[in-house]
């Protein structure tokens, strides 16, 4: 598992956004983001993703 964070600037608000990496196996792993607005403590999920090897 990984998770990775990043900070920006956004109309002049911090924003966290943050990628998560788990469910890892040897055929497939799933990667999801969200974002907070308030320093970490409530997130906004918007993005999933799930890979399978074909």
């Amino acid at each position: 598992m990984g998770t990775f964070t990043a900070e920006e600037t956004e109309g002049g608000k911090k924003v966290i956004s943050r990628g998560v990496w788990d469910r890892i196996t040897p055929t497939s792993c799933r990667w999801h983001q969200a974002v907070s607005k308030d320093g970490g403590k409530t997130w906004e999920e918007n993005w999933w993703m799930e890979w399978t090897k074909a």
